[in-house]
């Protein structure tokens, strides 16, 4: 027998047992002539004390390194009150070994699994030697978080009469905004399969088929650029398709999902229940993208009209000019807007970041001397700044305008310490376009699916 109990489960209710527990080195520290061993697996930590009269081959324990698989026997005993680790699970107890066995020895370690570093190590490294990476807490409980997460939406669209149904991985081209990943057909030379980037034809026909409520956690691959928040190539999403059903229906159908996995899942609240609904040119020309960070209330003005006639000839040139007034923002440095604020609006693609400050009742900047005080009484109407604040101007295209503040927009939000962590805002964004100019190809093309808005 490998273990009689995992190392997440002994407590104080198991003193006197014997048990056996198997798992990974964690930690070692020698004192006093005993060792004491963090032993390590999927479910927690319980430390080990090896006594050197009270362990058959205390030689083997002398032996023992950083991530050794051992199996271990002994005896549970309560620790003395002074030793109590009260952010342990099992920090109430300990194990007197009687017995250790070395199942798996391990070479040095290229990085240290508990995380003393905080994952600072290079990337490559870290990706070359994966499987000790999972190793690490943080990304056991991601992997663990996720499991859970798509075991609770399958008991949720169960209990209201989804069918999980697996569609094909092999199918043929649909375009759904990205290029696809293409496979060539043995029996039929020269031709291709593709690998779908979502399953919306089969769900189309599942519904033509009769079956009325259809999900899967479905795989979605897309030969795309890499991003932050995507695994390159491949994602997983809950797709989903229903029949004799309007869209507000299915809002109230899906929106208690949400709140469950974010209340009882997580130790996050929803902010606003319901969720609003905000019309998708609404939210680009608000907050700057289509999943805004809804956690604080920065929202940006279009002042074209203002910027036509201001006297400033960026603004009077531009397709569009918009502002965002940043209460509190006047602390920032020339330094922090010119190296981070202005860089996120060239990461977005923008030409170009403007800004002036105000503090007592007037205007502080260097573009300031282009407008005139008439100008600059008509912006103070529009945007209505408190004292100690900043604005910023974006002047470019209704796309960049957009979706460059709304980088300044974020930023400032985290900078200033707007974004609660203890909050989840969700929202609704609806009214999607349906066609949009792809620029790399110089044709119209889909924007984002509309059946699965």
């Amino acid at each position: 027998m490998y273990r009689t109990h995992t190392c997440g489960e002994l407590a104080v209710s198991h003193v006197g047992q014997r048990v056996i527990l198997s798992g990974w080195v964690h930690k070692r520290r020698d004192l006093g002539g005993l060792i004491f061993v963090d032993l390590r697996d999927r479910f927690g930590l319980t430390q080990v004390v090896f006594h050197p009269d009270r362990v058959k081959n205390f030689a083997v324990v002398e032996g023992l390194k950083y991530e050794y698989v051992i199996k271990i026997s002994g005896e549970v005993v309560r620790r003395e009150e002074k030793t109590i680790n009260t952010e342990l699970a099992t920090g109430e107890i300990e194990v007197q070994a009687a017995e250790v066995e070395v199942l798996g020895a391990a070479k040095p370690m290229p990085f240290e699994i508990f995380e003393t570093t905080k994952g600072a190590e290079d990337e490559d490294l870290r990706l070359k030697y994966r499987f000790l990476e999972l190793r690490r807490e943080r990304l056991k409980q991601n992997i663990i978080f996720r499991a859970k997460m798509i075991s609770h939406i399958r008991q949720y669209m169960d209990a209201r009469n989804f069918i999980d149904i697996a569609t094909p991985i092999l199918t043929v081209s649909s375009p759904e905004g990205a290029r696809d990943f293409l496979v060539p057909s043995r029996l039929h030379p020269g031709t291709f399969y593709a690998l779908p980037q979502a399953p919306q034809q089969y769900k189309q026909l599942l519904m033509v088929a009769g079956f009325d409520r259809y999900y899967q956690i479905a795989p979605c691959m897309r030969d795309e650029d890499p991003r932050a928040d995507r695994s390159p190539g491949e994602f997983y999403q809950l797709d989903c398709e229903t029949s004799f059903m309007e869209k507000e229906e299915f809002f109230d159908l899906m929106e208690p999902m949400f709140i469950e996995l974010t209340e009882q899942l997580t130790n996050r609240r929803v902010k606003q229940k319901p969720f609003p609904r905000i019309p998708f040119r609404e939210c680009m020309e608000t907050y700057g993208g289509d999943r805004p960070d809804l956690r604080f209330d920065l929202k940006f003005q279009d002042v074209s009209v203002w910027g036509k006639t201001s006297g400033f000839q960026i603004f009077q040139t531009a397709d569009f000019v918009r502002a965002l007034a940043v209460p509190g923002g006047a602390r920032f440095t020339r330094k922090e807007i010119d190296d981070e604020f202005t860089d996120a609006v060239k990461r977005a693609h923008g030409k170009g970041l403007a800004w002036m400050k105000y503090d007592q009742g007037k205007f502080d900047g260097s573009i300031v001397k282009f407008f005139s005080e008439e100008a600059q009484t008509q912006l103070k109407e529009l945007l209505h700044p408190e004292e100690g604040s900043i604005i910023f101007f974006v002047a470019d295209s209704w796309e960049v305008s957009c979706k460059a503040l709304g980088a300044v927009r974020d930023l400032a939000g985290e900078k200033l310490g707007l974004k609660d962590p203890s909050v989840i805002a969700w929202a609704w964004i609806v009214d999607f376009p349906m066609y949009e100019w792809n620029e790399e190809f110089q044709k119209i093309d889909f924007a984002h699916n509309p059946f699965s808005m």
